[in-house]
């Protein structure tokens, strides 16, 4: 009869047997861990997972650090109105965004902050111009308006600045 050592307790069992007689244990190849094919195995598993990975991974962040340099973009020639409504006092801007970048900007975000004639500021808008997209060496009109919390009599100086802008996606 042929027969064979036992993977783990080394008693002589049959050539052709699954299951250890002695200590029950499987003769399969991958019930050893030390069997070398089962290393082999697994280094080709974790070389499947991990290398697309990495290669998805290293492309996400290309792409993040190519648009991560937001458009340069400057507010030009505003002119703000004040005016008294149901809801309460409202303020309207309107105005010129350049775009000194070549690429389109868009998903621009305007802060317009309120002064009294100490410089004390009174209160802030923040607010997206939705649909705006600048192109890049362009200019566009912009129109913000919203309802503020001090009477416009209290408001001596107004700023408008952009407080974000992001490069125009293929969604914009």
């Amino acid at each position: 009869m042929d027969t064979k050592e036992c993977r783990h307790c080394k008693q002589p069992i049959h050539a052709q047997a699954r299951i250890c007689q002695h200590c029950k244990g499987s003769q399969s190849w991958i019930a050893n861990q030390t069997d070398p094919r089962f290393l082999a195995m697994t280094l080709g598993l974790i070389v499947l997972i991990v290398v697309p990975l990495f290669i998805w991974l290293s492309s996400q962040l290309s792409s993040l650090t190519e648009s991560a340099a937001a458009p340069a973009v400057l507010v030009t020639g505003t002119s703000v109105r004040y005016t008294d409504t149901p809801e309460g006092a409202r303020v309207f801007v309107l105005g010129r965004i350049q775009n000194t970048s070549r690429v389109d900007a868009s998903r621009i975000w305007f802060r317009v902050e309120l002064f009294d004639a100490s410089d004390r500021l009174l209160d802030t808008l923040l607010q997206e111009q939705s649909g705006l997209v600048v192109p890049g060496s362009g200019s566009k009109p912009f129109r913000i308006t919203g309802l503020i919390s001090v009477a416009p009599t209290e408001v001596k100086r107004t700023a408008v600045s952009v407080e974000r802008v992001r490069e125009r996606g293929k969604y914009d």
